[in-house]
């Protein structure tokens, strides 16, 4: 893995589930919002896919424990609330976009429950390479659990893979932010963002 991949860190507030996301498809964090508000909106139109006492509850097969729905969309609905691998299934069929989730095994002979191709509401256990790819890590040595997630660039990429569904979204927030004409913007944030490409290798090179 580390010689296929090298990590791209995101700020530990919380969103780095959707910071990650957004520096994969943006080459920088800012989008987070959006990207929350995305899943959100994918976990409000298909309840049932989201509860974990439904049967057709897209994690019904992994050995993972999922929140109880209204837990989990309040939480998705809260800046800075921790995410959990529904969230990746959410935003990849709010995205139609495939998310390669990768968590460090147990041991040499399995993979980790958090380790799976997802494609919308189906999933693969498997690691794949050619996708976006997320890494479940720590915030700090002191916790045991995985709480954090990095982004994996393969190191021969020097590009952004996902260029094509960064415009899209772009496009979006673009007609979203021309039809709010009474929020004014946030300073801190990069404004300038005509195109993805243009300030994406500065944040991919120095995320560490």
């Amino acid at each position: 893995m580390h010689q296929q991949y090298s990590t791209r860190a995101v700020d530990p507030d919380g969103n780095c589930f959707y910071r990650a996301m957004s520096l994969a498809l943006y080459g920088t964090q800012n989008y987070h919002w959006y990207l929350r508000l995305l899943t959100a909106i994918e976990l409000i139109h298909n309840p049932n896919l989201y509860s974990s006492d439904n049967p057709a509850c897209v994690t019904k097969n992994l050995p993972v424990i999922t929140p109880e729905y209204r837990h989990l969309l309040r939480g998705t609905l809260c800046k800075g609330s921790f995410s959990e691998i529904v969230h990746l299934f959410a935003l990849s069929s709010a995205l139609t976009l495939p998310i390669q989730s990768y968590c460090c095994p147990y041991d040499a002979t399995s993979l980790h429950p958090y380790t799976v191709l997802i494609k919308q509401s189906s999933y693969e256990c498997t690691f794949q390479t050619g996708f976006l790819s997320l890494m479940w890590t720590s915030a700090s040595c002191a916790d045991s659990q995985p709480n954090h997630f990095v982004l994996l660039v393969p190191i021969q990429e020097s590009t952004c893979l996902y260029l094509d569904t960064a415009q899209t979204v772009h496009e979006s927030i673009s007609c979203t932010s021309s039809n709010r004409e009474d929020v004014e913007p946030d300073e801190s944030a990069e404004t300038t963002h005509v195109n993805p490409a243009d300030h994406r290798n500065s944040e991919m090179v120095s995320g560490e």
